[in-house]
């Protein structure tokens, strides 16, 4: 499988549970054109493979390429250390499409504002 959508935070610098940080390119499948689990000899998704039966991490290709000190690395969304602020945009843009309006409004509004207009626009319809 190969994610049709690029990753929410592409392009972005995270922090991992373990503390390192990484900057994410995409998902993993997206980057080398196929799954991990098919990636025949390619050294990241070895040891990649060898993190996951070693670990409690998902058999799955929720799964991101990265660069953690510029070394490309696969890690799983799992292992990345989400702030509030991270998930809720991450969920938004999920919803929304990555360049959707919702998004952009939460660039430079908060949360609350955007309830309360979609709240009167649910007001609006039920008259």
């Amino acid at each position: 499988m190969v994610h049709s959508e690029s990753y929410s935070l592409s392009g972005e610098t995270v922090k991992l549970k373990d503390g390192q940080v990484i900057e994410i390119e995409d998902y993993a499948d997206r980057v080398i054109g196929c799954s991990w689990m098919m990636a025949k000899g390619l050294p990241i998704a070895i040891e990649y493979g060898y993190r996951v039966l070693k670990s409690d991490l998902p058999f799955d290709d929720e799964v991101l390429y990265g660069k953690i000190d510029f070394h490309g690395k696969l890690v799983h969304v799992s292992e990345l250390q989400l702030e509030p602020k991270d998930y809720r945009m991450e969920r938004i843009k999920m919803a929304d499409g990555v360049h959707g309006e919702m998004s952009k409004y939460l660039e430079t509004h908060s949360i609350f504002e955007l309830m309360e207009i979609v709240t009167d626009v649910i007001a609006e319809k039920e008259m």
